[in-house]
């Protein structure tokens, strides 16, 4: 389960170097792990937000980051993205922030 959530994040981290500006995040002794998944995260919520549905977030993730992966990723990329996107994005936009997010995915302290 960590292993696809690392892999959802990884994925997800396409996506801020291709459609969202950086976003700033207080560096921690946390670990590039821990930073990356909070950048990663707070760009995502951002970017969700905006979207109308997570229905359709999920959709624009699965056709615009999979297919710049590599091959083996690219396979199971819109899978991964569908089965935990929505609870990811869900779990961002309804209940929590993208620190506790990432501590929960045990990315952080």
């Amino acid at each position: 389960m960590k292993l696809i959530l690392i892999l959802l994040v990884l994925t997800l981290a396409s996506l801020v170097t291709c459609a969202i500006p950086l976003v700033q995040v207080k560096e921690r002794s946390n670990g590039l792990e821990c930073v990356a998944c909070e950048v990663v995260m707070n760009a995502v919520e951002q970017w969700v937000v905006k979207e109308s549905t997570v229905a359709k977030a999920v959709d624009i993730i699965s056709n615009t980051v999979c297919p710049h992966l590599e091959p083996k990723i690219k396979a199971v990329c819109p899978k991964i993205i569908a089965q935990f996107g929505p609870t990811v994005f869900k779990v961002l936009i309804e209940r929590e922030n993208p620190t506790v997010l990432c501590r929960m995915m045990r990315l952080c302290q």
